[in-house]
């Protein structure tokens, strides 16, 4: 009986032991399948990362990303704002936005800000999400964000190339490109351009009597006023010194006068200040249009300097259109 008893007992360890063994087995079957998961996930991770690296566009960005969070999270919603700032205030500039999925109630939100020279520039949020997804989406932000700051860095290189630093209108380079391309689509389309020379009058004695740096402030503020006096679709570029040009797409000569006329009235009607100066200028503008007065680049630009140089003649505060 003893001997059948220890043999019972041998077995029953036998058998502990086995469902032991078994137990570990699962458990290592279980790790290896968790850690082919985070192998995967790490390797798409990769990926996405690497295709991002491209991307110099925010949308651009943002389409690289879609299917990729839709397709390895679950969540509610997931977006990017971005920032912008204009005389120190803070607005929402754009914001890419995806749905999701949700399968369960276990849900959370993160929000994760980006911040370049100690300014919010961008925000990246997504919500109820998955609390099995946290690792994912913590180890894919950092590379969002250092892509969002690249995309910002190019913006800003990019926008620092085409645009005059004192008016923030665009530059001659760049805006006679682009009335090469608008005059090549109005040909091609059969529509209006016009086309407007400005020049601030008596400007040299401005400088003369007051310093640079007071007509520094007059070309911003004069500046300002063309920008706000157009359409979004127009383009206003300094062409040199205190002279500026308007591009306006699909506008004949009497759209053109209408805006110069209304520029005009607002910066003659502008008081300036400018450090412990007080003063008000004006403008004189020449008008020219394709495709009634020129068909071709230089002399649409002629013809308005022209125009320009006859309001001069007639007084200055003026606006002329060739003859």
């Amino acid at each position: 009986m003893r001997k059948i008893a220890a043999l019972k007992n041998k077995l029953k360890r036998m058998e502990d032991r086995r469902a032991g063994l078994s137990r570990r087995l699962d458990n290592i079957k279980q790790e290896k399948l968790y850690l082919e998961r985070k192998l995967i996930d790490l390797s798409k991770l990769y990926t996405i990362t690497k295709e991002m690296s491209f991307d110099i566009r925010f949308n651009e960005l943002f389409s690289s990303l879609e299917n990729f969070i839709k397709d390895n999270f679950q969540f509610e919603k997931f977006k990017i704002i971005l920032f912008k700032y204009e005389n120190g205030k803070r607005s929402v500039d754009k914001v890419y936005e995806i749905g999701g999925k949700i399968e369960d109630r276990s849900r959370d939100i993160i929000a994760i800000p980006l911040v370049m020279r100690r300014r919010v520039i961008s925000e990246i949020l997504i919500e109820n999400i998955n609390k099995d997804d946290y690792d994912k989406f913590l180890i894919l932000t950092p590379q969002v964000t250092l892509q969002i700051e690249r995309i910002k860095l190019f913006d800003e290189i990019e926008r620092l190339s085409i645009m005059d630093g004192l008016t923030g209108t665009y530059l001659r380079r760049y805006f006679l490109e682009r009335l090469k391309e608008e005059l090549s689509r109005a040909q091609q389309y059969n529509m209006d351009i016009a086309f407007i020379m400005a020049d601030l009058d008596y400007f040299k004695k401005c400088n003369d009597n007051f310093g640079h740096l007071v007509g520094d402030v007059v070309l911003k503020e004069v500046a300002g006023i063309l920008k706000q006096n157009v359409r979004e679709i127009d383009l206003v570029g300094r062409f040199g010194g205190e002279e500026f040009c308007i591009l306006l797409p699909e506008a004949n000569k009497a759209d053109a006068y209408a805006v110069a006329e209304r520029i005009r009235k607002a910066v003659e009607g502008y008081t300036i200040k400018a450090y412990d100066e007080t003063l008000v200028v004006t403008i004189s503008m020449g008008i020219s249009s394709f495709p009634k007065d020129s068909r071709v680049l230089d002399k649409l630009i002629e013809d308005a300097d022209i125009a320009l140089y006859e309001a001069k003649r007639q007084g200055r505060n003026k606006v002329c259109l060739v003859s």
